[in-house]
């Protein structure tokens, strides 16, 4: 199924089908999104809040809150501010005035020595803002820094009290400002509120009391330190904030479902757009999978993803912007872009070619295979430059000596060890140790060398032996024609000489007439078996194939050879199939090769034995197998006894020629079939294999 689904999404129309609606998908969930959110402000963390309260209710709250406690820690009222006392918790004001400190420190330091003495007693009122002095030569470390304040002070109070002034003047605008947006959301909400201090009561609700503002439904208290605060809004007010809220979480909810909706489509057409990413290529189907981006560089891939991620960040502003521009195109186009450029970088991740498709790893590989070809199939001379030159590159590099020189003599070292091994073995070669074989060495000439002179032992091994086989076989030919011939010409000769003597009866003289044509007809029929090889071997032999039925076939030569089977006590157990068997062979000389291979089971076979015959079908070939239990030892190899005047009776008592089955396997070449003999202690089989007919 996964193989299936495979071939399928790598099919490259309903491969860009996906991508492109994977597109548009992506497109207008980002615009759904962009645009729900600018236009009605969602935020996901608004769905945390409880029917009881509201963001916007909660962020109002928190503002009153933060002014009410302004006042109450820093400014109190314009007439606290003015008298400066709000100074204490200006940090600004701090801040400016030890950098002023840090700023006069040389000059204070030589103001020092000329300063009245100071008491240890009076090194406890240190009054330096937090400022961290260095160590001075004299005194305790609290009377200098004391002493140096009390100096500054005195010495630049005018710049001190410009400092002061301006702190001022920010604390009265911020407090101002605080009245203002404290003032102006009291007569928008009509919130009532109770700052209660030991020092400090500031309200605007005609009751002050817990009770009071217990009564309203949407009211907080807040405790501090050295006080109290209460707030409390008016329920209509409360009313339309909850109802606003009400509807924003219901369109919040709605948003969700629907882009929920919307990833899930995307995340399963991303997730077939992966699986589907990579191709089959394999050494059946080379081409499978195909894409033209096979051929562009991932530098410009990876260019491409950015310049797609820098367009979705521009449309995704243009749109926070303006929610409603149709910025499709650009939007679908940048999308487009990141998602072809992100698959391309995984089709190359998955199928290994990553660093292969780079432009700098096309480079580097070109050059390293250059090096390469030069190293392992060049000459001599193209390896000494390649070395020589990367030898002096090496030594350039300062303190590379004491690594190149015991490295280039090892590599002298190899090749001379190798050199040897091949030398060795070449002498072996020409000594005549032709079975003598060179280990390979590193790939370079020598190996190359190796390899031929294998090659050359090797055919030289091959030769030898044929040539020994041929010499044996000549010599076990002629010895053997000459027996075939001699011993029935023999005999000719002899009852020929009988038949001159006179005075002989006329039973005997037809006696030696009957054995002097029995002789003869056997000398005819080894010359004629002769002949026919002669012409088998040589291509003379016509030959005209046609459809045959070897079923029909096979049981008409088993009738015509009945009387010679009952003779022989041989039983025959055929195994055939109940429609015809269509081969297409030449029928007369099919009928020769059955005929030479029956007459072959006829002589050897043991008497009162069985042969089993199976023809059956095997691919688009027929083949018959035929098996008997030989009456002689079989002590001899498949392949020597189909050569010609080969017997399996060695002693060649027996009738024939030893060409039958040599005979049957040229015809059975000549029409495009086999002869195959398989022996196995005595149980002797022969095989015949036959293109089947269509």
């Amino acid at each position: 199924m996964a193989i299936r689904l495979k071939k399928f999404l790598s099919n490259n129309l309903v491969y860009y089908t996906l991508f492109i609606l994977t597109v548009l998908l992506i497109t207008w969930s980002m615009f759904f999104v962009v645009r729900n959110f600018v236009q009605h402000t969602l935020s996901l963390g608004n769905l945390f809040y409880s029917s009881t309260d509201s963001p916007e209710l909660s962020q109002e709250r928190d503002s009153l809150l933060f002014w009410l406690i302004d006042i109450d820690n820093y400014y109190h009222s314009e007439e606290y501010i003015q008298a400066g006392n709000a100074l204490a918790y200006n940090q600004q004001y701090q801040s400016d005035k030890a950098n002023l400190f840090e700023e006069k420190y040389p000059t204070l330091l030589m103001l020092y020595s000329t300063f009245p003495a100071v008491n240890e007693t009076d090194s406890t009122n240190d009054t330096t803002p937090g400022i961290h002095l260095p160590p001075l030569a004299s005194g305790t470390m609290a009377a200098d820094s004391y002493v140096l304040w009390q100096i500054f002070e005195q010495k630049y109070a005018a710049e001190i009290a410009v400092l002061s002034a301006e702190s001022i003047s920010r604390d009265l605008n911020a407090y101002r400002g605080i009245i203002y947006n404290l003032n102006r959301y009291i007569s928008a909400s009509g919130a009532l509120y109770v700052l209660e201090t030991p020092d400090n009561l500031l309200t605007n609700a005609p009751d002050t009391s817990h009770a009071f503002f217990e009564s309203f439904r949407y009211y907080y208290r807040q405790d501090m330190g050295n006080g109290t605060i209460l707030l409390a809004w008016p329920d209509s007010y409360v009313d339309a904030k909850m109802l606003a809220w009400t509807n924003e979480r219901a369109h919040l909810l709605g948003f969700l479902r629907q882009f929920s909706l919307l990833l899930g489509a995307i995340l399963l057409l991303l997730g077939l757009l992966v699986w589907g990413t990579g191709s089959l290529r394999s050494a059946a189907a080379p081409d499978a999978g195909y894409r033209l981006s096979d051929h562009i560089y991932l530098e410009i891939i990876v260019a491409l993803a950015l310049a797609g991620l820098l367009g979705i960040a521009i449309v995704t502003d243009i749109w926070s912007n303006n929610p409603f521009n149709l910025a499709y195109y650009w939007m679908a186009a940048a999308v487009a872009a990141t998602l072809g450029a992100c698959l391309i970088i995984l089709k190359h991740l998955k199928e290994r070619t990553f660093l292969r498709n780079t432009l700098i790893g096309s480079i580097l590989g070109q050059v390293f295979q250059a090096i390469l070809k030069i190293y392992q199939g060049g000459s001599l001379m193209h390896k000494a430059v390649v070395a020589v030159l990367i030898f002096g590159l090496i030594t350039m590099i300062p303190l590379t000596g004491v690594i190149t020189i015991p490295l280039a003599m090892w590599l002298i070292y190899r090749q001379v060890k190798d050199a040897q091994v091949v030398l060795a073995g070449a002498q072996a070669i020409r000594d005549g140790d032709y079975t003598s074989r060179i280990d390979p060495p590193r790939p370079g000439e020598l190996r190359q060398l190796a390899d031929n002179l294998n090659q050359i032992a090797a055919g030289l091994n091959e030769e030898v032996k044929r040539r020994t086989k041929s010499e044996r076989m000549k010599s076990e030919l002629i010895s053997n024609v000459s027996h075939d011939l001699r011993t029935p010409l023999t005999s000719v000769i002899t009852y020929v000489d009988l038949l001159q003597q006179s005075n002989l009866p006329d039973e005997q003289v037809q006696g030696y007439v009957s054995i002097i044509a029995q002789k003869s007809g056997r000398l005819k029929t080894l010359i004629d078996d002769l002949f026919e090889i002669t012409k088998i071997t040589t291509g003379s032999q016509p030959l005209e194939l046609t459809t045959l039925d070897l079923n029909a076939l096979l049981q008409q030569a088993l009738g015509e050879l009945n009387e010679k089977i009952l003779a022989a006590e041989l039983d025959f157990k055929l195994t055939v199939p109940d429609d015809k068997v269509l081969v297409l062979a030449d029928g007369k000389q099919f009928w020769r090769v059955l005929e030479n291979v029956f007459s072959n089971v006829l002589k050897y076979a043991l008497p009162r034995s069985r042969v089993y015959l199976n023809l059956y079908h095997e691919g688009n070939d027929v083949r018959l197998d035929i098996k008997n239990i030989s009456a002689y030892e079989l002590n001899i190899d498949e392949q020597e006894l189909m050569e010609r005047f080969t017997r399996g009776d060695a002693s060649r008592h027996s009738e024939g020629s030893g060409l039958g089955l040599n005979i049957a396997k040229s015809l059975m070449n000549v029409q495009y079939g086999t002869l195959d003999i398989t022996i196995d202690g005595d149980l002797f089989k022969v095989s015949l294999r036959i293109p089947a007919a269509e």
